[in-house]
């Protein structure tokens, strides 16, 4: 049995600033937990800042998109 996958490879264009992302602290994704009568429920999710990357991307001082 065989899958295929697809992915994209992100490049980096020069004159870029790359910055570790402040609200993940680089690990692209982030943990939220709730305090419940039954006690606490995680949950993880995509980092919505930096979308999963990890890195922020600036140049000329306004942040460029991640994707």
């Amino acid at each position: 049995m065989t899958k295929k996958i697809s992915y994209s490879r992100m490049k980096k264009v020069t004159g870029t600033d790359e910055k570790t992302c402040t609200t993940c602290k680089g690990h692209g994704s982030i943990v939220q937990q709730v305090q419940t009568p039954f006690g606490v429920m995680q949950s993880q999710s995509v980092c919505p800042y930096c979308e999963g990357s990890g890195k922020i991307y600036t140049k000329d001082g306004k942040q460029l998109a991640n994707g």
